[in-house]
C-alpha cells in the first residue's frame, strides 16, 4: 500500500482536504488525538534510574573556558 506523506506546513495548510480524502477510503484512518493518548504508559517507581549514569565529572556544570568572559 502506498501511503502518502505530507510535511508540517502542507498538513497545516490542507488538513481538512487531506482528512476528507482519507475519510473517503477509511474512517478509522483519520483519527486525530494528542500525542501519547491511547498508548500504554509504564509508571516507574521513584529512583528507578539511580546508578544508571556511570560517571559524572565533578565540574560538569562549570562554565566552559571559551565563555568565562560572559559568566561575570
Amino acid at each position: 500500500m502506498n501511503v502518502p506523506e505530507a510535511g508540517l506546513i502542507e498538513a497545516k495548510t490542507h488538513l481538512s482536504e487531506m482528512v476528507a480524502k482519507v475519510e473517503n477510503r477509511c474512517k478509522a484512518a483519520s483519527r486525530l488525538r494528542p500525542n501519547g493518548v491511547g498508548q500504554n504508559k509504564v509508571s516507574l517507581p521513584f529512583g528507578y534510574g539511580e546508578g544508571s549514569v556511570p560517571y559524572v565529572a565533578p565540574d560538569f556544570d562549570a562554565p566552559l573556558e571559551a565563555f568565562r568572559e560572559y559568566s561575570g
